[in-house]
Parts: structure tokens; C-alpha cells; sequence
């Protein structure tokens, strides 16, 4: 079994929850934001050796990168340089 595969079982999990999430009233580049800072603290728990901590945060910030790129597209949502 490849990663392919292993995404497209995990995207029939996570695809309701990123639907539900992208809902809520957040431009998606609030999400990006959210991403970026749980990405930072992340990055300096894994500075301590805080390994598990760490690797919770990098999954969370997997999730949120998810619902961001899924808000931009389905909600027609970028950036005002994007445009």
C-alpha cells in the first residue's frame, strides 16, 4: 500500500469533518494564519523534545492547512494580490 492509497481512505474520514470546519465564518486566510502560528509553537515544542506534543501540533497543522486550501477553493476565496 502507497501513500496514494492511504490518502484517499483518509480523505473519506476527513472530508466531512474540513466541510464541516470550512463552515465556520473564517476567511481562508485566517486559516492560514492559524496554520502558521500552530506550525511555530509546534516547531519550538519540538525544540524542547517535546516529541509527542510535537507531532499532535504538526497533525493539527496538517488539518488546518486542509481546511484552508479546501475554503479557498470551494468558497472562491484569495488573497487581494491573487487576483
Amino acid at each position: 500500500m502507497n501513500l496514494f492509497a492511504i490518502r484517499k481512505h483518509l480523505d473519506k474520514v476527513l472530508h466531512p469533518v474540513v466541510g464541516a470546519l470550512a463552515r465556520l465564518p473564517f476567511h481562508a486566510n485566517t486559516w492560514t494564519l492559524m496554520g502558521g502560528l500552530i506550525g511555530l509553537v509546534g516547531g519550538v515544542v519540538f525544540f524542547y523534545g517535546l516529541w509527542w506534543p510535537g507531532l499532535a501540533l504538526l497533525l493539527v497543522r496538517g488539518l488546518v492547512d486542509h481546511i484552508d486550501g479546501y475554503k479557498a477553493r470551494n468558497f472562491n476565496q484569495r488573497s487581494p494580490s491573487a487576483r
